[in-house]
């Protein structure tokens, strides 16, 4: 830290040097010095000065004249100034001192020792600020350091994640067909068999070949939505307006409903989200409404309530509802409820999707339910 600078001004030099010895033989300070008020100006303008002391009685611009220069400009309004006089000593001369704002108006003879003492009270509060800052430099050296190796750190990781996600993209397709392609061909032999040799089979050959294909079947959708999970979960969010309204119009008529389902669709606001993600949210959520339904007379609703923050939407349906012991793993990869009451068997994907897609838009998905009676899945999304 570089020492604290004082600059004394006095025209007589005998003074100068007096002062100056006292000053650097009890404080570990820079001194400089000037032997005129117009001097000390310049030497103001082109050098950092943490306190003044001057001598009052000067030819050119005496010690008043020159404490109401400098309190007058900008870059040295707030320097201590300490005035010396042995002649100016009355209490009219010292009031005007403090009126133009001096720290301290000193009559000689001085008492060394009490100047200096007055001298370090100005220079410590100075010096504490010094090294306060000086400490806070140091320290945002140092966290700007360790945020600089932090970044890398983390722009290598971010690197390598991207590597291994791609990778993981290309061995998720990769699976998927090479998995797929013997699925289809089991499939395939199963039909040929069941057409071809029925007679041959009987009963319970046939009924056999149908459970093969009912699980080769299950086991292709399964591979399908690992697929579309790994899909839909790496890649980037795209925000633009979405009309949801358009939506579900979609989305229904994708389901190819049959008569026996009554949607209820409130009107539902233009929101900023990931056009696909959304479509895949309430296809999902839909979807389940209708599978996961005994009733003769299915009842699909969609509401959106809103507040400052967030749009709150639900998908209610009439349906089996969710038993309290499958609730803790809805929302797993693989959980599924109830399948005993339903003929089409889910995967166990569909819900573990919707919830990350909901997630990476900033919103949270929930649910209510009562077995027997139908369930009601709630997510929001930030405005």
């Amino acid at each position: 830290m570089e020492k604290l600078r004082i600059l004394i001004v006095d025209d007589n030099i005998n003074n100068l040097v007096t002062l100056r010895a006292l000053i650097e033989d009890n404080l570990d300070v820079e001194v400089i010095e000037a032997q005129s008020g117009l001097t000390a100006l310049d030497l103001l303008m082109r050098q950092s000065v943490d306190l003044l002391i001057l001598d009052v009685h000067m030819p050119d611009l005496d010690g008043f004249e020159l404490t109401e220069l400098i309190r007058k400009r900008e870059k040295t309004a707030h320097i201590p100034i300490i005035l010396l006089t042995a002649a100016y000593v009355s209490e009219k001369f010292k009031l005007r001192g403090f009126e133009l704002g001096v720290e301290d108006y000193i009559t000689k003879p001085i008492n060394d020792q009490s100047l200096i003492r007055r001298i370090q009270v100005y220079l410590r509060p100075i010096q504490k600020e010094r090294q306060f800052s000086s400490e806070l430099e140091r320290l945002i050296k140092e966290r700007t350091a360790e945020l600089e190796a932090s970044n890398q750190k983390l722009s290598t990781t971010l690197s390598d994640l991207e590597l291994v996600n791609k990778e993981l993209r290309n061995f998720a397709h990769v699976v998927s067909h090479d998995l797929k392609a013997p699925l289809n061909v089991i499939i395939g032999y199963s039909n040929i068999v069941a057409t071809d040799y029925e007679d041959v089979l009987g009963p319970d050959g046939l009924k056999y070949l149908q459970t093969i294909e009912d699980v080769s079947f299950k086991m292709a959708a399964l591979i399908s939505d690992i697929l579309n999970y790994s899909k839909n979960v790496a890649k980037p969010i795209v925000r633009e307006d979405v009309d949801l309204n358009k939506t579900l119009y979609d989305v229904v008529e994708f389901t190819k409903a049959s008569e026996n389902i009554v949607f209820n669709i409130a009107t539902l606001p233009m929101v900023q989200a990931d056009k696909t993600l959304m479509h895949q949210i309430f296809q999902n959520l839909i979807s389940n409404a209708i599978k996961y339904n005994d009733k003769s007379q299915k009842l699909i609703e969609v509401n959106c309530e809103t507040d400052d923050d967030f749009y709150l939407f639900s998908v209610s349906d009439n349906g089996i509802g969710i038993k309290e012991a499958d609730r803790e793993h809805i929302f797993t990869m693989f959980g599924t409820a109830n399948q005993e009451k339903v003929k089409e068997q889910g995967t166990g994907v569909g819900l573990s999707l919707v919830k990350k897609l909901i997630e990476r838009q900033g919103g949270q998905l929930g649910f209510e339910s009562e077995y027997g009676k139908g369930s009601t899945f709630k997510f929001t999304l930030p405005k």
